[in-house]
């Protein structure tokens, strides 16, 4: 997979994790969407500012997406079988916008290295 093609997928994923914080976090009587949960807000941010770091090709992109991963595992950890679908899809896009972006890097690194 070429670099841009990388690049753009990690970006799908991410704005699809954005997207996930519209949908709902929970379920049952404490039924909430990701906005309006103060750890959606993040996950909401870091998204966002994960896609913007892509964008101007900056490395820390990675960064911005494992602290969104971080906090959608912590948040489906602590809901368990209550996690609503908004969250199941930030959680597993999330992780892969996080190994996208990885690998990316490394990919990066190793075209970029001298022989």
């Amino acid at each position: 997979m070429t670099a841009v093609r990388r690049l753009r997928v990690a970006e799908v994923l991410a704005a699809v994790t954005v997207l996930a914080m519209l949908l709902g976090w929970a379920d049952g009587p404490d039924a909430v969407r990701g906005v309006q949960d103060s750890e959606g807000q993040l996950v909401l941010l870091t998204g966002l500012g994960s896609v913007v770091l892509m964008r101007v090709g900056h490395r820390a992109a990675w960064i911005a997406a494992g602290f969104a991963a971080a906090v959608t595992w912590r948040a489906i950890a602590q809901l368990g079988g209550d996690a609503g679908w908004g969250l199941r899809i930030a959680v597993l896009t999330a992780t892969l916008t996080t190994v996208t972006l990885v690998w990316h890097m490394i990919a990066e690194v190793r075209e970029n290295a001298p022989e």
